[in-house]
């Protein structure tokens, strides 16, 4: 099939991916938004279509799967905030260091220190700010053992120095 032609068939898709965008948005903006995106992810992955295979069915996956994503990005933003967090955030606003906070820092970087280094190096990325995804992606592991590895040190904290 020739760009030409791929071209050309994308652009009658326009009007059903809109129609078939009404399920996953009320909004026209959002619907057509959708529909751009999927247009472009198309055009990005033209070389990945199969020629005589079906043409709608693969383009409306895409549509589907970009939606998917959008959702879960949001939802992942949605996250919520422990009031450990937000002491730790509240932390952050204050300008001078009290005697006391000095010395609360202090003891927190001695105690995370003698932590197994698999946790250890989690807890301290994550308490200086980086997102979970940058830890997981920085340290070569899954997002998933990430998040367990810093409830783990938080646990072996909380439950150890008590």
């Amino acid at each position: 099939m020739t760009t030409l032609e791929f071209n050309t068939l994308l652009l009658q898709m326009r009007e059903p991916l809109f129609y078939f965008s009404g399920r996953f948005y009320r909004s026209e903006d959002d619907r057509l938004d959708l529909v751009q995106d999927t247009m472009v992810k198309v055009l990005q992955n033209q070389d990945k279509f199969n020629a005589g295979t079906n043409f709608k069915a693969w383009v409306f996956t895409i549509m589907k799967n970009t939606f998917i994503n959008q959702y879960k990005k949001v939802q992942r933003k949605k996250e919520t905030i422990s009031s450990d967090d937000l002491y730790e955030n509240a932390r952050t606003f204050v300008d001078y260091e009290t005697p006391l906070s000095t010395y609360q820092k202090n003891e927190f970087e001695e105690r995370i220190h003698q932590l197994d280094v698999k946790y250890c190096d989690p807890l301290k990325m994550y308490h200086e700010g980086w997102k979970y995804e940058e830890i997981a992606e920085k340290m070569s592991l899954p997002l998933g053992t990430v998040k367990n590895r810093i409830h783990t040190a938080r646990n072996i904290l909380v439950n150890h120095y008590k």
